[in-house]
């Protein structure tokens, strides 16, 4: 994988985890379809966030080489 394929995925990442974390915060703010967007976003963040992270750690990790 080259080095400008691992930065466009952390990107993606970073992308994914605000709009998960934008859902979750709109399913706070929500009285009527809360509970849907609330599960939604707070599944997706869990998977989303430490995704983006594991990405970052291996885009910086594998820079060097």
């Amino acid at each position: 994988m080259t080095s400008g394929r691992r930065w466009r995925l952390v990107g993606l990442g970073v992308l994914m985890s605000a709009a998960s974390i934008f859902i979750l915060l709109l399913g706070i703010n929500d009285p009527g379809n809360g509970v849907l967007l609330d599960f939604a976003g707070a599944f997706t963040t869990l998977v989303c966030v430490p995704l983006t992270l594991f990405l970052l750690y291996a885009a910086v990790r594998l820079r060097g080489r």
